[in-house]
């Protein structure tokens, strides 16, 4: 059975999800969603939720398929705790444990880390 990571890609006004296959190639994109279309974290949780299933939805992919989930965002955050903190850029997010909140969601290991650091080790990675 393959597995497959879901990347999200929060940043100050969008989000978007990927699905990567086993080889690191992008399998499946969501479209870009704003975040101003949210009024409150719970919301916006809620939205980045669907957003993770309508991008496996219809696929032959169900969740089990999924090893873990990548979560990409501005900082300043704490990776370790998994919380983005005091970040101008995404103010519906400030202290929020999102490592947790996706984690009840989908009952998947998750993991934070700055965009910045992420980028860079992309290029890196190519």
């Amino acid at each position: 059975m393959e597995q497959y990571i879901i990347s999200l890609d929060l940043g100050g006004t969008t989000f978007s999800s990927y699905l990567i296959d086993e080889n690191l190639n992008i399998y499946n994109r969501s479209s870009i969603d704003k975040i101003k279309n949210y009024s409150n974290t719970s919301e916006l949780i809620d939205g980045i939720e669907k957003q993770i299933l309508d991008l496996i939805n219809g696929l032959d992919i169900v969740l089990n398929n999924v090893k873990c989930i990548g979560v990409s965002a501005p900082g300043p955050l704490d990776s370790k705790a998994g919380k983005i903190l005091e970040t101008p850029n995404l103010v519906l997010l400030q202290n929020t444990k999102i490592v947790q909140l996706l984690k009840n969601k989908f009952s998947k290991p998750v993991y934070l880390e700055n965009d910045a650091n992420l980028f860079a080790l992309g290029e890196w990675f190519n």
